[in-house]
């Protein structure tokens, strides 16, 4: 029962910190410019992986920690290329 109570109360606080996440993105519709301010209402922490040759080429990954929701796996669109 304990168990239980507990994955209960860890999906109600999911659903709350998604809610506040949302709300944040409601108030932030016309994002013209990314400031100081901005970054810190949305993020947590940002890792920068160290950089790696993967098939002759340099790639380097990013992870995002936002606020209220955590880390977000998405596929890389867009690949820089290093000097």
């Amino acid at each position: 029962m304990h168990q239980l109570q507990t994955v209960l109360n860890t999906a109600r606080e999911k659903v709350i910190n998604t809610k506040h996440f949302l709300q944040l993105v409601k108030k932030h519709t016309e994002i013209s410019t990314i400031s100081p301010e901005l970054i810190r209402e949305f993020v947590d922490k940002i890792i920068v992986y160290q950089v790696e040759k993967v098939n002759g080429k340099q790639e380097q990954r990013v992870k995002i920690y936002y606020n209220c929701i955590g880390a977000i796996e998405i596929e890389p669109s867009v690949k820089m290329q290093t000097s």
